[in-house]
Parts: structure tokens; C-alpha cells; sequence
């Protein structure tokens, strides 16, 4: 129901709470207006999160019902409660809700992947801004590591570069989330809700899967990991995509990669730049992930500039 004669100045009188979140510079705020409990959205660039948020809803994904938009900065939304993937895996780390999560994906992959309406791209450019902002605010800032020591892995960041473009080549049309992770995915009266979809782009088929399944919120298991891997593959069998098991495995690990090392970066870029210090506590996790990754792709040198940065040191798991 979309809520008309309301403006910005009558919703801020109406504010019941200042709602603080992860890592977005958005404004969140719990009010009450016509005996409804929302959530106001005051965000610079709200016209683009319309754009997803319409194109996501014309493929029937469940996300947020929009009550109310000045067009220019501000949204109402449904609220949809506390309950996160986080959540319920933190009190019960059980994989129901990562299946049903990864039904979730499949059908964004399938139903929105075409005619998306924002122009961005998981391409060359993109994979060396993540990799510069991991080097930047992680490895340099956090990690200490000598500027002159990261210079000379430049090589090896090509190579990693030059990886993933090749895994990807036949497999990057697909609609990506770009923070598939736990805190992101909601459960409201048993069905999965998706929110903070604003930085969505087209891209490779298994970047939002290694958010999923290595994300430093939820520790998952390495049989968990790879019972969602075969629960992932075995979803998207019928659209007959070319794509073998061990392919699947390749390009995971590799966007898994990229995917931690941008985590990292804003984990090291929130706490230390924007007074944000409980992201310090998923570093250690994401550091074992990204040199899990580092591992199993051979990128040795990598790996060593990674367990040279400070911080505490983390138990292995391979």
C-alpha cells in the first residue's frame, strides 16, 4: 500500500528510534505514522535503490514493500523485524535458511540477470578498485605491512586479476547482490527478505555465493560449505547452464578471493576511518578465509603478505 499526502518533515516527527547498521553511510530510522511501525531511508542516492528495488519486484524477489518516496533522498519501507540469517544461524547453526537463502539467488539469477536497469559491471576496473581498497585500508592501514612490500606484489595481484576474468568469461551476466551476506538476508513469517540491494550490478555467477558461504558473520563449517556448494549446483541444473561441478568450484574460490579481500578492506576502513570498532572483531575470521582461498588457488606470495599483517593471529582450518 503506498502511503500518499506524507512528506519528510512529518515522518522525522514520528521517529521512534535511530536505527545503527553495518557498514552503510545511509541514514535508518524506526518510526510510527497511521499506527504502522517503518523504516525511513534517508539516502543521497535513493533514486538508484528505487531503480533495483522496482526491478527486483517485477521478478517477484522479496524485498521490502516501499510505502512512500519523496523521489530525491527519502523511502518509508516495510519493516521487517530483527530476525537475519545472522541471527538464527548465531543461536542455531543449522543450513534451513541458507537453503532457502540460495533458492533465493537462484531465482535473482534467473529472473532479474536481464534488462537490469543500472549500468555497472563486475569488470576489470571493478576487481582492481577491491583489490586496491583490500591493499589500502587492510594490508597497509590495519596490517602495517610496508607500502614497499605491497608494491612488490603488483605482479601477483595482475595474475589474480587476469584469474578471475578468465573464470568468469563465460559466466558474468548474472544479477549480483554484491553483499550477499548474513546481516542481509532477513526471514519474516518463514519466507527469505533481501534489503541493502542498492550496489547491485551484473556480474559472475558465484560472487554472491562466496558472500554467502565465506562470510566472516557466520562461521560455517567446511562440510557446511560444501553441502550449500552441492545444494547451490543442483538448483541451477535446470536452467542448463554449461557449467561442470569442478568449474563451479574454480570460479567460486577465485570470486571468494576478491570477495573476502574487499571485506577485509571495509571491515579495516569502518573501524579505523569511521569509528565503527566492532567491525574489528569479523578481521580474524575474514583473514582465514581470504588465506584459505589464498591457498587453495596457489597464490603463494599472496598468502605471505597476508599472515605478515598485524592483528590477532587466527586458528587455521586448513
Amino acid at each position: 500500500m503506498f502511503m500518499r499526502n506524507l512528506n519528510l518533515r512529518l515522518l522525522k516527527n514520528n521517529i521512534i528510534e535511530k536505527i545503527e547498521t553495518g557498514g552503510s553511510t545511509r541514514e535508518f530510522y524506526r518510526c510510527k505514522y497511521r499506527n504502522k511501525i517503518a523504516i525511513l531511508v534517508i539516502d543521497p542516492d535513493i533514486k538508484k535503490y528505487l531503480r533495483v528495488h522496482k526491478h527486483l519486484l517485477n521478478g517477484h524477489i522479496n524485498v521490502p514493500r516501499l510505502y512512500w518516496t519523496d523521489k530525491a533522498k527519502a523511502a518509508l519501507l516495510e519493516d521487517l523485524g530483527t530476525i537475519s540469517l545472522y541471527v538464527i544461524f548465531r543461536k542455531q547453526p543449522e543450513l534451513f535458511y541458507h537453503r532457502k537463502a540460495i533458492d533465493m539467488l537462484v531465482s535473482m539469477q534467473k529472473k532479474c540477470s536481464s534488462k537490469f536497469p543500472i549500468a555497472e559491471r563486475y569488470d576489470r576496473p571493478h576487481i582492481k578498485w577491491e583489490q586496491k581498497y583490500f591493499k589500502k585500508h587492510f594490508l597497509f592501514q590495519y596490517g602495517q605491512v610496508e607500502q614497499t612490500a605491497i608494491d612488490k606484489t603488483k605482479d601477483e595481484f595482475a595474475e589474480l586479476t587476469d584469474q578471475v576474468l578468465r573464470s568468469i568469461q563465460d559466466h558474468d551476466g548474472f544479477f549480483m547482490h554484491r553483499d550477499f551476506q548474513s546481516q542481509n538476508i532477513f526471514v519474516k513469517n518463514n519466507k527469505i527478505r533481501i534489503i541493502d540491494f542498492q550496489s547491485a550490478r551484473i556480474g559472475p555467477l558465484t560472487y554472491d555465493l562466496s558472500s554467502l558461504l565465506r562470510d566472516p558473520y557466520a562461521d560455517l563449517t567446511i562440510s557446511q560449505e560444501r553441502q550449500l556448494l552441492d545444494h547451490y549446483f543442483k538448483k541451477i541444473k535446470p536452467q542448463k547452464i554449461p557449467l561442470s561441478y569442478d568449474q563451479l568450484i574454480a570460479m567460486y574460490r577465485l570470486t571468494c578471493i576478491q570477495r573476502n579481500m574487499q571485506a577485509l578492506g571495509a571491515y579495516a576502513n569502518l573501524a579505523l576511518n569511521k569509528g565503527k570498532k566492532h567491525f574489528l572483531k569479523y578481521i580474524p575470521r575474514g583473514r582465514q578465509l581470504l588465506m584459505q582461498g589464498l591457498k587453495e588457488c596457489n597464490f603463494e606470495r599472496l598468502l605471505e603478505i597476508v599472515q605478515r599483517s598485524r592483528g590477532a593471529e587466527v586458528k587455521r582450518r586448513f
